[in-house]
């Protein structure tokens, strides 16, 4: 089972590691996530990079833009280099 629980503030996050820590030996793992926006903050090309990843999975979906193949580019430098 999985349980997710938004936390508002430092000191209720801290008592409730706590509490759920005594549990460990009974299983419970604690997975922490990063604060939602965490991301933004930290890298400020966050959202122009996500903004161009999502033109280009577009532009491939709609075929405006090949999409790589790298199996074929592989064979094709395996191919250069023997010859």
């Amino acid at each position: 089972m999985q349980l997710t629980i938004e936390i508002p503030n430092q000191p209720l996050y801290d008592k409730i590691v706590w509490l759920l820590n005594k549990f460990k030996d009974d299983g419970v793992e604690i997975v922490t996530l990063p604060e939602k926006g965490l991301q933004e903050k930290n890298d400020l090309y966050f959202n122009e990079r996500q903004e161009r990843l999502m033109q280009l999975r577009d532009n491939i979906t709609s075929g405006e833009m090949p999409m790589y193949d790298f199996d074929s580019s592989m064979d094709e430098l395996v191919e250069e280099l023997q010859a």
